[in-house]
């Protein structure tokens, strides 16, 4: 009834707030982060059209301009710009993933959200298709499939593959400037030990030699 458009203005103001906030030249780096990543949730939420509708496409061009040093925020705005691109807008934007994943030759977290940004325009929008196809764009993409490399080297003991491919765009993969965890630590609670000090308590002593 009456209560759900003013439910829905509700919605949008506090969308509005987030949008402005996230795009002012005052806000703290932190914030500017919370503010992305609540937009990437309320985008997963349905919120798409509202966010939209606020300008918040836009906002997120501009902060991947005004922020492009930021990893962080560049692999949530990555995110986000996945969720709210439009045809009319693929073509730019795809230009704008380009420029972001450049800027970030080495780091894990841009690249996998660049090239699954790149994929997502690919196949809905056919603007955003062509422009995939164009020679900077393959050169960036095996750029990324070689710094990616090692996430997908068989040679390498194989890991849990479901925690790579359920996540969704609401878990924007974090920026590789955070200190990741050892492999053995999905595991094991402790380091495994080296073979070169560990004694095992069972082993037999060295026979002692005998004295006359």
């Amino acid at each position: 009834g009456a209560a759900e458009p003013v439910a829905k203005r509700v919605e949008r103001s506090a969308v509005e707030t987030l949008v402005r906030a996230m795009g002012h030249a005052r806000t703290p780096v932190d914030a500017v982060h919370r503010c992305c990543w609540r937009l990437v949730t309320l985008a997963n939420q349905g919120e798409v059209e509202t966010i939209r509708e606020v300008r918040g496409l836009e906002a997120v061009v501009a902060l991947m301009k005004s922020h492009r040093r930021d990893a962080k925020a560049m692999v949530l705005c990555l995110s986000l710009l996945t969720l709210l691109s439009s045809p009319t807008s693929a073509a730019s934007d795809t230009a704008t993933i380009l420029d972001v994943m450049d800027q970030h030759p080495s780091d894990e977290g841009v690249q996998a959200e660049g090239c699954g940004a790149l994929c997502h325009f690919a196949r809905e929008h056919s603007e955003g298709a062509d422009a995939v196809a164009g020679p900077r764009s393959v050169d960036t993409l095996l750029l990324a499939l070689d710094i990616e490399q090692p996430l997908i080297d068989t040679r390498r003991a194989p890991t849990d593959a479901s925690s790579t491919s359920s996540r969704s765009h609401s878990e924007p993969r974090s920026s590789s400037s955070h200190t990741e965890q050892p492999h053995w630590s999905s595991s094991h609670t402790e380091p495994p030990h080296s073979s070169s000090s560990h004694t095992d308590p069972h082993a037999a002593s060295p026979e002692r030699p005998h004295t006359e």
